[in-house]
């Protein structure tokens, strides 16, 4: 039985078929975003309801706005992913991609001064 070949990865790392599904669900997500954004689908705070049920009226509409902003951020992470999928030339033929191990070692600097200051203030 032979194996099925795959599509090829774009230098972004995305093949074409991810690209397509990450598309529809951006759509998906940003349908999703207009219907948690709505102010008038918050949990109203009622005046005469008790000090614990406001609380918690107060709670609910403060989960709610926070669902909306996560949502419309994993929108906006999935056109970032998008964009540099479509800015990203495949390297030409003979030519080596991005120095990797250059940022690697840049990457792992800048780790190590981060993970210094958390030990300091421990």
């Amino acid at each position: 039985m032979k194996k099925k070949p795959e599509a090829k990865p774009a230098p972004s790392g995305i093949r074409p078929d991810q690209e397509a599904r990450l598309a529809a669900l951006q759509e998906r997500l940003l349908d999703v975003f207009l219907t948690e954004a709505d102010p008038d689908t918050f949990v109203k705070v009622e005046a005469t309801a008790s000090a614990k049920e406001q609380q918690n009226q107060r709670g609910d509409r403060c989960w709610q706005k926070k669902d909306a902003n996560q949502t419309i951020t994993l929108v906006a992470g999935i056109e970032r992913l998008l964009r540099e999928r479509r800015n990203v030339a495949p390297p030409k033929p003979g030519e080596d991609g991005p120095d990797d191990a250059a940022e690697i070692r840049t990457m792992e600097k800048a780790a190590g001064k981060r993970l210094a200051l958390v030990k300091k203030r421990q």
